[in-house]
């Protein structure tokens, strides 16, 4: 077993990496074992990020839908309408289902012992996120020569796209402010 005092190396060390908020403290003694060590800030910023592209590719995957959708007849009512509505509904779930997550995420991270670089999120959150990636793939695959459901896959992403920029805020507010 091995054990590390992070306080007891000094600066000069080989075995000690800095980068950034990161401290990595190598220990080799034949089995190459690494120990990450991570700030409550740099975990908020991987959240903040993972969730602003998350949006933003949702957001652009939603456009283009609405663009396709566009293709197949030339009246704007059904598109203007998706967007519209997809703002409205994404702005309503930022407001009282992500921002709250959000939140409670911040939370978490602030009362990890040892943060590792993984802990931005939640273990099942992760779990969540591939099936909501392989959810989406199939309907907009399915969607793709059917105008109604175009439209409706396209409101779907830009109101979690929404949600998701929105709500966002709670995550750069805790990075931004020391």
């Amino acid at each position: 077993m091995y054990c590390i005092e992070l306080n007891s190396r000094p600066l000069d060390d080989p075995t000690v990496f800095y980068f950034g908020h990161q401290k990595s403290y190598r220990v080799n003694k034949g089995r190459g074992i690494t120990f990450n060590i991570l700030s409550h800030k740099t975990l908020k910023l991987g959240a903040a990020t993972i969730w602003t592209f998350g949006g933003l590719v949702l957001l652009l995957k939603g456009a283009s839908l609405l663009t396709k959708a566009s293709g197949f007849e030339k009246a704007i009512a059904w598109p203007l309408l998706a967007l519209v509505s997809g703002f409205i509904f994404g702005g309503i779930k930022a407001k009282f289902i992500f921002t709250k997550n959000c939140q409670k995420n911040l939370e978490r991270i602030e009362k990890l012992d040892n943060p590792k670089f993984w802990q931005f999120f939640r273990p099942r959150f992760f779990a969540f996120l591939a099936a909501m990636i392989l959810t989406g793939t199939i309907l907009s695959r399915l969607a793709m020569n059917n105008y109604s459901l175009l439209i409706a896959v396209a409101t779907l992403d830009i109101s979690i796209a929404t949600a998701l920029l929105a709500s966002s805020r709670a995550f750069w507010g805790k990075v931004c402010i020391k």
